[in-house]
């Protein structure tokens, strides 16, 4: 007895301690002197002070008691939780004269049985790979899940899922135990009333051998929305194993939550930070230091504070089972970031527990933003340019109905218009619409007039023009090859054209200028009324450049000046 590290002592029927063991002493604190005479309700908290008197009036008239899960008070004041297994002494005659009590502590075998909890709720969706003792029994009475701790007491139940819970256990144990541990279960499943059996040994059936089992057992909804059983269990022989297990699976969880690859916080009630991950303090430019000391709604751009989609309230009451929004948060630099930001609520305990805190999944959206907003100005771009084009188009189509001669000429010199306009937004759609070179809007636009050979010559630097420009340009170069051809140097097997461009500084402006210069074709001389060729080449170009031109009908050929604000 006094060896035991379980506290031994006994009272007599007026509740005066008569014995006291070296385990009451470590345990409660008092020594054996101290003790031994006084009442052992010192022992016992006011608040279990009438469980101790119904448990003196049952062993005082000789029931048999098993061991009872209660609290009891140490000298210190602490409250220790304790199994207490209560029987009678009794005198020669065989009359009860007192009470012998052994206390366990189980304040260790309290807070795995706590951390457990705490990790099945954390990590639910590993049940199937968790190395504890759970499976879960559906509303059909049959068998849904088994962990992997589980499978030992199933080894001999084949088909396992999905068999009769009710045979499984007479599978495995024998009776009455059988009958009476479907009993448990039933009543469970049918009154939602836990049931837990901190010490179960029975001889198993299966491979007759004896087994002591701590077993409790909960009603919960199960993914189908029916409700089912979840029994959480151990061997009591393997509590040092089982408690390795479970720094394993907070291990897994802690080693989850820092090295994601996004941010993860939870966050208390009151919007407080529990704990958060590193990859919240790189998204955020913040120290841990200093994160901690912000609130993630302090964090919000002032512009979406009004609007904070945020709120919790009906995450709170139940009305939602997530949240989820997107909102520009200040980073510590004070740059702005989008964040995509999911939120779910964890409860205490199972199923409709109150509320604990909140889960924050966090993701860096910026770029996917700057990219939408990208797109938004192309887009707004292309409806500009679209109409632009159609305006001139639309002019084109107009300038040469006033000048053909019949229908078939009009699609003709459309079609050859439309053309040449269509090579300036090819090259400019090779550039994203940033600008072309003006050597190959030249090169492009008048190589199908040319026919090859020496017949075209071109000088002048590498020039960038921007997209107006090219367009503008590209239209004039078209009608100037097609004047060529009919009337001008290219009319002829020996007419050249010489395209010349540069920059040049007139009242300390810079200009480029371009010129395009015919000789050796057939004497020309000026129209006699102005076409859509001329004023493409002359008055469009003036006016949407704001460029000065000057036509000459020079007796070798045509000669047109352009000189171009270039300011850039």
């Amino acid at each position: 007895m006094s060896s035991s590290t379980d506290a031994i002592y006994s009272k007599d029927l007026a509740d005066n301690v008569t014995s006291w063991n070296d385990g009451a002493e470590n345990m409660f604190g008092y020594s054996a002197p101290e003790i031994v005479g006084q009442t052992a309700l010192c022992l016992v908290p006011e608040e279990k002070r009438d469980e101790e008197a119904m448990f003196v009036r049952r062993v005082g008239s000789g029931e048999t008691l098993r061991a009872v899960e209660t609290l009891r008070q140490c000298k210190d004041g602490r409250l220790l939780p304790v199994s207490v297994t209560p029987s009678p002494i009794r005198n020669e005659a065989g009359e009860i004269v007192g009470i012998s009590k052994i206390v366990r502590d189980i304040s260790v075998r309290k807070k795995v049985e706590q951390s457990l909890l705490a990790a099945n709720a954390s990590l639910a969706q590993l049940v199937n790979e968790s190395p504890f003792g759970i499976f879960a029994v559906d509303a059909d009475f049959r068998i849904a899940q088994v962990s992997v701790g589980a499978q030992k007491v199933f080894e001999n139940v084949r088909p396992l899922i999905g068999r009769d819970f009710a045979e499984a256990l007479r599978i495995i144990w024998p009776e009455p135990a059988a009958s009476d541990f479907i009993a448990h279960f039933r009543h469970t499943l049918a009154t939602g009333e836990a049931y837990h059996a901190p010490d179960t040994v029975e001889n198993r059936r299966d491979i007759d051998q004896v087994e002591a089992y701590d077993w409790k057992i909960e009603r919960l909804t199960l993914p189908d929305g029916r409700p089912g059983i979840v029994c959480h269990f151990y061997d009591l022989s393997e509590r040092q194993h089982f408690e390795a297990a479970l720094r394993e699976s907070e291990q897994r969880f802690r080693g989850t939550f820092d090295n994601a690859s996004v941010g993860i916080a939870h966050v208390g009630l009151d919007g407080t930070w529990l704990e958060f991950n590193d990859r919240l303090c790189e998204m955020s430019g913040y120290s841990r230091a200093d994160l901690a000391h912000r609130r993630l709604d302090q964090l919000l751009h002032p512009e979406d504070r009004p609007a904070d989609p945020g709120k919790v309230d009906s995450l709170l009451s139940g009305a939602i089972a997530n949240l989820q929004y997107e909102a520009r948060h200040l980073c510590a630099d004070g740059s702005g970031a989008w964040w995509d930001v999911s939120v779910a609520l964890q409860r205490n305990g199972e199923g409709e527990g109150e509320p604990a805190y909140l889960i924050y999944v966090i993701r860096d959206i910026s770029d996917r933003k700057a990219a939408q907003e990208h797109q938004n100005i192309l887009m707004h771009e292309l409806s500009h340019r679209s109409k632009n084009q159609l305006a001139v188009v639309g002019a084109i189509a107009r300038q040469t109905a006033r000048t053909a001669g019949s229908m078939q000429d009009f699609r003709t010199l459309l079609e050859q218009r439309l053309n040449g306009l269509a090579v300036s937004i090819d090259l400019l759609v090779r550039q994203s619409w940033t600008g072309a070179s003006l050597r190959d809007l030249v090169d492009k636009q008048l190589e199908a007039f040319a026919g090859g050979g020496e017949r075209l010559e071109r000088d002048g630097p590498e020039v960038v023009l921007n997209s107006g420009e090219a367009e503008v340009i590209g239209l004039a170069m078209h009608e100037l090859s097609t004047n060529c051809v009919k009337y001008g140097a290219w009319s002829t097997p020996q007419g050249k054209v010489h395209v010349e461009w540069g920059f040049e500084t007139h009242d300390a402006n810079k200009v480029l200028r371009l010129s395009w210069t015919e000789h050796g074709g057939p004497p020309v001389s000026a129209p006699e009324k102005t076409g859509f060729g001329q004023t493409v080449i002359k008055s469009f170009v003036s006016q949407k450049l704001g460029a000065n031109v000057d036509l000459a009908y020079a007796k070798d050929g045509l000669q047109w000046t352009v000189m171009l604000p270039f300011d850039r």
